[in-house]
């Protein structure tokens, strides 16, 4: 397939854009993997009664995408309907899942589970679970297993807060950790929180950010960080409990 041609960007207000040029040779860039390859072999099945009572049941249920145990390879959480129990799948970095019983996940909900999200609600450096429920409580899941990594906060400008869009990686030495990206929405009707959890297997000595009108800058991490800021002014460190400041 041949190169992609370079991009003509046009600046506007906050933001930038180009038009893309649809290929006329080449394939699409995914193909579907099949269940026996990936590990997920579970399906949202509802019974006909179930569907019978409200249709919306059909609609699916959340996905939240997280490294729940701090090895740098991205975990999956899927929330069921129909008294099915919610599961952690295990990511292995290649593309493959392994579904976690509740006795090593650590928990088990019953019921009709919707949307789903991770945030690092404690501040201790762990991907955390919230899961919601129709007619049921709201979960709330504390991460107390995982490997602790850093936490990243993103300040964008003010038509874009949040910065979504951005990806981070973490730099240890000449060696680059995966990236992350910012997202605005996940799941159903949830969103994962802004701050991202990174994974740090030793002491990061950089911290990389593409932000979405496509600048990419690098910072060197402060030694004994665990909790940074970083914004189009520079960053900082952030402590645990700084008033003012969102997780």
């Amino acid at each position: 397939m041949p190169a992609a041609p370079a991009l003509t960007w046009q600046e506007g207000a906050g933001f930038r854009f180009a038009d893309l040029a649809a290929p006329t040779e080449g394939h699409p860039g995914f193909a579907l993997l099949p269940p026996e390859a990936t590990g997920v072999t579970f399906s949202n099945r509802l019974a006909d009664a179930t569907v019978a009572v409200n249709r919306l049941y059909e609609i699916g249920s959340g996905v939240a995408l997280g490294d729940v145990d701090g090895d740098s390879r991205v975990d999956e959480e899927t929330s069921r309907h129909d008294a099915g129990i919610g599961l952690i799948l295990l990511g292995d970095g290649r593309g493959n899942f392994r579904p976690l019983g509740p006795r090593e996940a650590g928990f088990s909900i019953y019921g009709e589970q919707r949307g789903s999200a991770v945030a690092d609600f404690d501040g201790d450096g762990r991907v955390d679970l919230v899961v919601a429920q129709h007619g049921g409580p709201t979960r709330l899941l504390r991460n107390t297993a995982g490997q602790p990594g850093v936490r990243l906060t993103l300040r964008g400008a003010s038509a874009n807060p949040q910065a979504i869009g951005t990806t981070v990686r973490l730099q240890f030495g000449e060696r680059l950790g995966p990236v992350r990206e910012v997202r605005a929405g996940n799941g159903y009707w949830s969103q994962d929180a802004a701050t991202q959890v990174l994974a740090a297997p030793s002491a990061p000595t950089a911290v990389e950010v593409r932000w979405p009108h496509g600048e990419t800058r690098r910072w060197p991490w402060p030694k004994g960080a665990r909790w940074v800021e970083v914004s189009a002014e520079g960053l900082q460190v952030r402590a645990i409990g700084d008033p003012g400041r969102k997780r």
